[in-house]
């Protein structure tokens, strides 16, 4: 399995894409490549499990940024040079790197199953880390049953139901923000951050917030 292999680009992604930036931070030794749409990257700590595993136990207080590209406003170009630079260093693979998957520009990684360096990886970086018991239990238990699903909804799940509008169509919606992630296979960053109104965020595939009315 190729996991450097360039994805196709589709209507959904471009649409989506915003003026994005690749950089390389260090923390205790190990590098780490990323990309973010913030305009200070210096203060963006990055993300990742292994890097935020790294973080938690050494502090974003130690964390360097070495290099930040300029720009990039197409989706085709960043992911050509990401998968490129990403290759070319051997990121999964190499213990330099705290990367465990490809950094492709767009969604953090490549699409697809976890190789197996992929999850070696995650695994030591892992080991040694204390778990609670809770932790222990619920790491057996099927992420389909009924207690998994209402500790989930518990705990951040957001009952409310929001009043969507298609820009074009004038269709309108009534969806929480989980309905509408998995109906339009949405970021769950960028719906979260149009229900709360930020800048830059009208809308999403096209369907713009008309109002909260109700909760479930």
């Amino acid at each position: 399995m190729n996991i450097y292999k360039i994805i196709p680009i589709s209507d959904k992604i471009i649409d989506s894409f915003r003026p994005t930036r690749l950089y390389i931070k260090e923390l205790a030794g190990k590098k780490y490549f990323g990309k973010s749409v913030v305009n200070d990257i210096t203060a963006y700590t990055g993300s990742g499990k292994i890097w935020k595993d790294r973080i938690k136990k050494y502090g974003k207080g130690q964390i360097k940024t070495l290099w930040v590209s300029d720009w990039f406003y197409c989706p085709y170009h960043i992911q050509q040079f990401a998968l490129m630079f990403s290759e070319y260093n051997q990121i999964v693979e190499s213990d330099e790197w705290a990367n465990y998957k490809p950094e492709n520009g767009l969604d953090g990684g490549s699409f697809g199953s976890r190789s197996k360096r992929t999850k070696e990886k995650i695994r030591n970086a892992l080991r040694g880390k204390p778990k609670s018991e809770e932790h222990k239990h619920n790491m057996f238990k099927p992420m389909s049953s009924p207690e998994v699903v209402a500790a989930r909804r518990g705990k951040g799940y957001d009952r409310t139901i929001y009043c969507f509008e298609h820009k074009i169509t004038k269709e309108k919606l009534m969806l929480t923000q989980l309905e509408f992630i998995k109906k339009f296979n949405a970021s769950k960053g960028n719906v979260s951050a149009l229900v709360a109104g930020k800048p830059g965020f009208r809308s999403v595939f096209g369907w713009a917030l008309v109002s909260k009315p109700s909760t479930v």
